[in-house]
């Protein structure tokens, strides 16, 4: 790791924020960010590039978040936080600055950028160990074979929600391509991931070619997949229908349209984020 000049600090999370493209992760456990006006306009616009910010926090501390809650910053809270850390897909830093305004202006912090990918990886797995663990509601991995399926007692969105969730996939990923059919009943794409198509409604389908011979590591990463959630989901997959396998990632039906929503995108952004996933060939040159 190279360490930074301790003025250039916050300048160098700013560009850290604005070099991302599908997801950043922010731990620090003080956030007071209420007058920082040029930190505020970067999160504003990372935000509205598509980039999922997930934000650890101490819990139990007097921190106003309202302005990331109304970003749509996913914040969890974390009791016996005092790590400081902050990652895009290409780099991270490790600071002893919070994110906020009073170190900014006042604190002499030190920070540390690392220089490659292992070091980046390092970061990563530590937030995923010693971090994320903490805040996933119980979420279970363990992906569950079908022998049948029956989706009778699942959540049902409206024409009006799926609407809505359509226009929000297309914002939220303008780079790819998404469908929905003449009656709202579901939004569906085809490169999202390379390696499956995707289909959303009362639940999120990844509908695999049955003719990939990778099928069963493909399944095995995204089990193995640290997702942050607000809803317990349950994850199967069903592969006795032709053409396809599906892995399906199931809401429970008390759930709200909006936290379903948000938790797609969740998943989506995590498999998005998986470099040994994202790096599949598609199916059709196999």
């Amino acid at each position: 790791m190279k360490i930074l000049p301790y003025l250039e600090i916050s300048s160098r999370i700013m560009t850290l924020l604005s070099d991302s493209k599908d997801k950043v992760i922010i731990v620090s456990p003080y956030v007071n960010i209420s007058d920082w006006i040029k930190m505020k306009r970067v999160l504003q616009n990372t935000i509205e590039k598509g980039t999922q910010i997930d934000f650890y926090k101490r819990s139990n501390t007097t921190c106003d978040i309202s302005f990331l809650k109304t970003l749509g910053v996913n914040v969890f809270e974390i009791e016996n936080l005092h790590a400081k850390i902050y990652l895009n897909e290409k780099y991270g830093i490790v600071s002893s600055q919070n994110l906020h305004h009073y170190s900014d202006e006042k604190s002499i912090d030190i920070g540390y950028v690392t220089e490659n990918e292992e070091e980046r990886k390092e970061l990563l797995d530590f937030i995923t160990n010693n971090i994320s663990v903490n805040v996933r509601n119980n979420f279970k991995n363990k992906i569950e074979e079908l022998q049948s399926v029956d989706f009778k007692n699942t959540i049902v969105f409206s024409k009006k929600e799926i609407d809505l969730l359509f226009r929000d996939s297309k914002n939220r990923y303008s780079k790819n391509k998404f469908n929905s059919n003449s009656l709202s009943e579901y939004v569906y794409s085809t490169d999202l991931f390379p390696f499956a198509d995707v289909m959303m409604y009362g639940r999120l389908e990844i509908r695999i070619s049955r003719s990939r011979k990778d099928i069963k590591e493909i399944v095995k990463e995204i089990e193995n997949i640290n997702f942050s959630l607000k809803t317990n989901f349950t994850i199967a997959e069903f592969s006795k229908q032709k053409p396809l396998h599906y892995v399906y990632f199931i809401p429970p039906k008390s759930s709200t349209f909006y936290q379903v929503k948000e938790d797609y995108f969740s998943i989506i952004d995590e498999i998005r984020f998986n470099k040994k996933l994202m790096n599949k060939k598609p199916s059709q040159v196999l």
